[in-house]
């Protein structure tokens, strides 16, 4: 018992020592040095590290899953992986090394990044448009990602960036973290008139403090429609007219979807007054009163009064008087020019005037001309009126006025994106007219190139900022789908008034917007199946239309082939075992594509032709080569000669038994 105790104590020790031997020459190992120390490298693409002994060592090697090794000196050995597609890299390889002092070891970290497959930007629990004031949730989900500890995830508004922004603990997170995965983060909104036709979207960035940064990924535009109630945002004032004249009350409310409209007197429906607009070409007496805007959709109504006062007084029509006459009966002018009209009468009269907010009278024997060296002031568009006076009776004469504005400035954009378009996607262009007048004659066509847009745009259809009886800004949009046909396409809008005017107003076209559009490839050409000889020349190729620029890569019975990555494929002489499937992709980040072709080698069996009493010569060029081939052929004659002369000896013998039997 003694024995067996003492000897495990002995044992013990020993393991003891060797554990403190190895601790002290761990410590002082010469560490192998791996260059670069730490990869950082894209999901599919090559990798590749040397491993080097700071001295001399018995044995240098890696510890890898996968990739090849190959001896670069006698201290040094490459670890080499042509695509990167097994995540279990992402622990890391090993390099060591043996010798004098033991094994050290050094650990090459890698950190393999994965872009997204596809980014979605979407309205989540919700179909159909949204509702003002209550709250919803868009989602962003990132398809196909990794390593999701450094990602995060931007949202936008337009192009403007959303100041929440979210990381890895608030992400709902689909897969296996150490590979690539699924990601899901959401941004909660409360709808409003303001958010109506904004456009979200979300930016998926990887940092991994490469030197150059990774291109962040962005997801395609969800567009929101929101419903709500009725805003007045312009309407007339209290209104004192003369019985006779022209009455026209207005308001106009911003809503969605668009509002009806309803006007009443006194608390009274007006019948079949339901425009924004209430005109009455003849005011009379009993027409006077309180009159109420009613504005109503499905959200919700408002309302809007006006005071309207008629006092009593003969008009033109049932004027029995001298009627006044003015010339022009009606001026269009453009803001800002000069203006002018003459009132007269075909007999004398006791008083005759211009009623006008603005401007000179000048009288000229039986004629008064009102002047005004700018027009400028807005309230000439309701118009100004010359009255006469004759024997207690007032007669007068309106004289309308048109005021037109030609734009400031039209310009041409696209809205909620910057950066290149992407195929298939929906995008929408904005035309701005600025300051222009009177925005009921305006109309907005588009041009792609010099081709006119189908769609044009007019009243009914336009964003207007400010008073419509005034200069307004007015902005249109043009909805497109990015398409490879509209890749550098130009497109831009004119604003045109049309005023019925002797001349027409000539049309302010907009600057030019160029567009960009990323497409997946498309091949044009590429070569057929092909069938040659071992040895003849072998060129495949395959051109594709894409933006961004595509990159190539060949492929031969689905194995790709190093460092083929051009248009071309060339081997100069081809050999049977090249033989097979071969496969060009074609790749640029937005899609990819392929085609195939099938390559045929066969063998080329060269014929010799021998000339008449000339040696046959089997590849043997000596003399003493053709003695030896000639003793062959001698020794198989003798043999077949003895096997037949045996043959015969046995037939005769078989014979000659049977004759002795008989």
């Amino acid at each position: 018992m003694g024995y067996f105790t003492v000897t495990a104590a002995l044992l013990w020790m020993t393991y003891g020592l060797s554990l403190l031997m190895t601790t002290v020459a761990d410590e002082d190992c010469p560490k192998p040095v791996i260059d670069p120390p730490h990869l950082v490298v894209r999901y599919g693409d090559p990798a590749s590290a040397t491993c080097s002994a700071p001295q001399h060592v018995n044995k240098i090697g890696w510890e890898a899953t996968v990739g090849a090794r190959s001896v670069e000196g006698p201290q040094q050995l490459v670890w080499n992986v042509s695509s990167v597609t097994d995540w279990s890299l992402g622990r890391g390889v090993m390099c060591f090394t043996s010798g004098v002092s033991g094994q050290c070891i050094q650990n090459l970290a890698i950190t393999i990044y994965k872009i997204p497959d596809s980014m979605t930007a979407r309205l989540i629990y919700h179909s159909g448009p949204l509702f003002e004031g209550e709250r919803y949730s868009l989602e962003c989900e990132v398809q196909s990602v990794a390593p999701v500890r450094n990602l995060t995830v931007t949202w936008f508004r337009g192009d403007q960036e959303v100041e929440q922004q979210s990381n890895y603990t608030q992400f709902f997170i689909e897969g296996d973290q150490s590979k690539d995965v699924t990601v899901r983060t959401r941004l909660p909104i409360t709808a409003s008139r303001e958010e109506h036709e904004a456009y979200y979207s979300c930016a998926a960035n990887l940092d991994l403090n490469t030197a150059e940064p990774i291109p962040s990924v962005r997801s395609h535009f969800t567009q929101l429609e929101v419903w709500y109630r009725p805003r007045i945002v312009s309407s007339s004032q209290d209104v004192s007219l003369g019985a006779g004249d022209l009455l026209e009350l207005h308001c106009i409310a911003d809503a969605n979807p668009s509002p009806t409209y309803q006007w009443r007197r006194d608390n009274m429906t007006l019948e079949n007054e339901n425009n924004a607009t209430l005109r009455i070409e003849s005011a009379a007496e009993d027409q006077a009163g309180d009159y109420e805007c009613i504005v109503n959709n499905v959200r919700g109504e408002t309302s809007t009064k006006m005071r309207v006062d008629v006092y009593k007084t003969r008009i033109s029509e049932i004027c029995t008087g001298p009627k006044p006459v003015i010339d022009p009966p009606h001026l269009v002018v453009q803001y800002g020019d000069p203006a002018s009209a003459t009132c007269s009468s075909s007999e004398r009269v006791d008083v005759m005037y211009w009623e006008a907010t603005v401007g000179s009278r000048i009288v000229d024997g039986l004629q008064l001309v009102w002047n005004v060296s700018s027009v400028t002031d807005w309230s000439l568009g309701i118009g100004v009126t010359c009255y006469t006076h004759s024997d207690s009776e007032l007669c007068m004469q309106n004289l309308a006025i048109t005021i037109y504005k030609n734009p400031d400035r039209v310009t041409a954009r696209l809205i909620y994106h910057s950066g290149p378009l992407v195929e298939g996607e929906q995008y929408s262009l904005e035309c701005k007219v600025q300051s222009v007048a009177p925005v009921r004659n305006l109309t907005v066509t588009w041009f792609r190139g010099d081709q006119e847009v189908e769609q044009q745009s007019d009243y009914s259809q336009f964003f207007i900022e400010g008073d419509p009886f005034e200069n307004v800004t007015v902005s249109t949009r043009l909805p497109i789908t990015a398409s490879i046909e509209d890749h550098e396409a130009y497109y831009s809008c004119a604003a045109k008034l049309d005023l019925n005017t002797a001349e027409a107003i000539p049309n302010t076209r907009s600057n030019i917007a160029q567009l960009e559009v990323l497409y997946r490839p498309r091949i044009l050409y590429s070569s057929q199946d092909v069938s040659l000889g071992a040895g003849d020349l072998l060129e495949l190729y395959c051109i594709a239309d894409a933006n961004p620029s595509p990159t190539y890569q060949w492929r031969r019975d689905n194995m790709i082939l190093e460092n083929e990555n051009d248009i071309i494929l060339r081997i100069e002489s081809a050999s049977e075992d090249q033989a097979g499937d071969y496969e060009c992709i074609v790749n640029n980040g937005i899609g990819e594509t392929s085609i195939r072709m099938t390559v045929d080698i066969y063998t080329i069996v060269k014929s010799v032709t021998v000339p008449y009493n000339q040696d046959v010569r089997f590849g043997a060029e000596s003399s003493g080569d053709q003695r030896v081939l000639k003793v062959i052929l001698l020794v198989i004659a003798m043999v077949m000669l003895a096997i037949l002369t045996i043959v015969a000896y046995g037939v005769y013998h078989l014979k000659k038994r049977q004759r002795e039997y008989n």
